[in-house]
């Protein structure tokens, strides 16, 4: 009980954003997201998530909120496994509780005794997860949210990458930014499988990613 009070607690103080000039302008300053598809099929998953943080808002640490269930194809519904690897603050270790609740999985990191330093710092999280790979008669793919709809703050800049198995090539692969069930084309693609905004994502705008490869490269457990 008191792990899940100090996840609403944090939860609360990232709900609201400040972004005009002369108030607070905590925000995400820069969301680069890499993942390794491994041959049974998981993810490997590594965020670096800097902050600015003025002590407005973000008090103690951050929040990420991430999908463990999810409904398709009508009533049908998607499970994904989620192990969290570490989770690193300037490259420190730093204190985190997972929740799990519903459909979602939440991390709350930070010291709840003490302030978050002041300014702009990085958090990393890595972590392993299952059940992305979606197997079709001629190929496979992954469709990945790269940054959580559920975010509470602006992004300044969103990057992801993605690292196929050894000897597998993307038969495609497309980027699209906004709202849940919005197609927007602010992003480039600076190399093969990399991905980058142009512009700054309002809270709730995720980057959603799609790519496929040819068969026989994953084979899930």
């Amino acid at each position: 009980m008191r792990f899940f009070r100090f996840l609403l607690l944090l939860l609360v103080c990232v709900t609201v954003c400040f972004s005009s000039p002369g108030l607070a302008a905590e925000r995400i300053c820069d969301y680069t997201v890499s993942a390794r598809v491994e041959p049974d099929g998981s993810l490997l998953v590594t965020e670096h998530i800097q902050v600015l943080v003025e002590h407005q808002k973000i008090r103690h640490g951050i929040t990420r909120v991430f999908p463990v269930k999810e409904h398709y194809a009508g009533d049908s519904l998607r499970h994904y496994g989620f192990n969290v690897l570490s989770v690193h603050l300037d490259g420190q270790d730093v204190p985190y509780v997972r929740t799990d609740k519903g459909f979602m999985a939440g991390l709350a990191i930070g010291d709840p005794e003490k302030l978050a330093p002041s300014g702009l710092h990085t958090y990393t999280i890595v972590y392993r997860t299952t059940n992305h790979v979606r197997p079709f008669a001629d190929h496979d793919e992954i469709v990945f949210n790269a940054i959580g709809l559920e975010n509470r703050f602006p992004v300044d800049v969103a990057q992801f990458s993605l690292m196929l198995p050894n000897g597998a090539h993307a038969t495609f692969a497309r980027a699209v930014t906004g709202r849940h069930g919005k197609e927007g084309r602010d992003v480039v693609s600076d190399a093969p499988l990399s991905f980058r905004t142009t512009r700054r994502l309002s809270p709730g705008e995720g980057l959603t990613v799609a790519v496929g490869w040819p068969k026989g490269f994953v084979k899930p457990e």
